[in-house]
């Protein structure tokens, strides 16, 4: 790109818009390869709760969040890593919607979490 037409870009706030994109993977990803790990760190952990099985999914809390925690960090890695932005935004969109279906599930169940510390 030329400097004239660079700087006109600049200008216009094209390469502006164009960085939002990026910096949106970049954060979704730390966000989602902290949260990963911590879920991974209380999956393995000795609570109770962990024996718990959680009502939507039919399997124990500790094998939700360890199955939860490794597929964010599988898709941490993709927006960190990955040139596809498109893939990188599907899947942040996909996990997403599936914490979002999960909790209106629990929600419309009127399901009592067995601890504080699932979020509410």
């Amino acid at each position: 790109m030329s400097e004239a037409i660079q700087s006109e870009a600049v200008e216009s706030g094209e390469l502006a818009r164009g960085a939002f994109p990026k910096w949106f993977i970049l954060t979704a990803g730390a966000i989602l390869a902290i949260t990963g790990i911590a879920k991974i760190w209380t999956g393995l952990g000795n609570s109770k709760f962990l024996a718990v099985v959680d009502p939507i999914i039919g399997i124990k809390f500790g094998q939700l969040m360890l199955a939860a925690g490794v597929a964010e960090i599988a898709i941490a890695a993709v927006c960190f890593f990955s040139k596809r932005q498109t893939l990188a935004h599907g899947l942040v969109a996909w996990m997403s919607t599936n914490f979002v279906v999960y909790r209106f599930g629990l929600w419309w169940m009127n399901w009592k979490s067995p601890c504080g510390c699932l979020g509410n």
